[in-house]
């Protein structure tokens, strides 16, 4: 980006800047977030299910 007045621009006045946007970066770690949650939450109801399969067959 072109910007000479920039304390990281380079003797021709340009400067590098992350390629990251934050908003995508958020929006991508709560869907991760909610994936993790919503596959705990199966293991777990699996595993009451397998318990409750065994308590009945006593």
């Amino acid at each position: 980006m072109y910007d000479p007045v920039h304390p990281a621009a380079g003797p021709d006045g340009y400067y590098k800047k992350p390629n990251v946007q934050t908003l995508v970066e958020m929006v991508d770690m709560r869907e991760a977030q909610r994936s993790y949650e919503a596959n705990v939450n199966m293991v777990d109801t699996a595993r009451k299910m397998i318990s409750s399969t065994i308590n009945l067959l006593r």
